[in-house]
Parts: C-alpha cells; sequence; structure tokens
C-alpha cells in the first residue's frame, strides 16, 4: 500500500535506507508525535527538509502532516 509506496519513492530519490531510518528516529522524538501513529508516508513528506537542515548543520522546526 502506501507505506510500500513512500519507500520505493524515498529509495527512488536517493535517500538511503540510513536516512530513512535516521529521519523515522528523529520524528520519533518529536513530541507532536509521541502519541500519534508516524507512518513511512509521514517520513516521506518531511525527509528533504530534515536532512537539508542536518546538512546545513542547524535545527528547523519540522512541518507536521495528518497521516494520510
Amino acid at each position: 500500500g502506501q507505506e510500500i509506496k513512500a519507500i520505493n519513492e524515498m529509495l527512488r530519490e536517493s535517500y538511503l535506507p540510513d536516512d530513512i531510518l535516521r529521519v523515522w528516529d528523529k520524528l520519533k522524538t518529536d513530541p507532536y508525535w509521541q502519541d500519534k501513529e508516524l507512518t513511512l508516508t509521514s517520513v516521506r513528506k518531511q525527509i528533504g527538509a530534515i536532512l537539508a537542515s542536518e546538512k546545513k548543520g542547524k535545527e528547523t522546526s519540522t512541518v507536521r502532516y495528518a497521516n494520510s
């Protein structure tokens, strides 16, 4: 379903499995996600911004999406 599609899209966009897992872990520690189901679709929507902020060496607040 949607989770497999999200994984495939991230891999096609050249994100490494370690990148995906790191973003998953980062989002899971965000208080917003503590009582919500974190899906790979949500990770897919935020991975670019999170990795870009890591690359710049600064923290930015993550954009939060409702689960699809």
